[in-house]
């Protein structure tokens, strides 16, 4: 973020909750079909670094996307596809409980 750190966390967590909001609002509403799938990224010592979710046939992009970011990770983990909301709802268990380092939204 090309911000002051001390304004960088109004992003962080603008970004957080209006990304989760509306995911979460659109799966309600819309309803979704079983085309999303939570992945899990670890890195050389076998520790979780992200948990994300994404659709199904999107993983090899998504994790393209992470390696441009400078996310290091060398192996990953993905469930079956299930619907959006379920893939939300298990993304943000898994974040407060393991508290990945790369995860921003709901590991505050």
């Amino acid at each position: 973020i090309d911000a002051p750190i001390e304004k960088q966390w109004r992003y962080i967590l603008g970004g957080g909750l209006t990304g989760g909001t509306l995911g979460y609002l659109s799966a309600l509403l819309l309803g979704s079909p079983n085309d999303t799938l939570n992945y899990r990224l670890f890195n050389n010592n076998n520790k979780l670094v992200y948990h994300g979710i994404t659709y199904d046939g999107r993983l090899k992009k998504r994790s393209l996307e992470h390696h441009k970011r400078g996310l290091k990770f060398n192996k990953i983990l993905k469930d079956q596809p299930k619907a959006r909301l379920d893939a939300l709802i298990l993304e943000k268990e898994r974040i407060k409980k393991h508290r990945p380092l790369h995860n921003i939204q709901h590991n505050i």
